[in-house]
């Protein structure tokens, strides 16, 4: 969940044809892998939060900070050298914060 760097206003709800979603691709590079070859968790996390960033702030149109994240289920290992698509999307809007 990301909350409004000020929360004095808080962000609309949510409104069709709103930004609602937001598609980054990272690549997977050298320093990245655990010791079976594969992206680290704690490495997969950052880019998740970035792409959140950009979907949140984009849809509340003002600076936004991760405030709180829910489980997060790592399906599909991603070796050095391939790309990640993350795709972050709005999935509901309140009065002091998005998820």
């Amino acid at each position: 969940m990301s909350r409004p760097c000020d929360a004095a206003r808080p962000p609309e709800k949510l409104e069709a044809g709103r930004i609602a979603e937001a598609r980054t691709i990272e690549m997977v590079f050298p320093e990245q892998p655990n010791h079976c070859g594969t992206l680290f968790g704690g490495q997969a996390l950052a880019p998740m939060d970035k792409a959140a960033f950009v979907v949140a702030s984009r849809y509340a149109r003002r600076a936004v900070v991760t405030a709180s994240s829910e489980r997060v289920d790592l399906h599909v290992p991603v070796r050095q050298g391939r790309p990640v698509e993350l795709v972050a999307r709005i999935a509901a809007a309140g009065d002091v914060g998005v998820g």
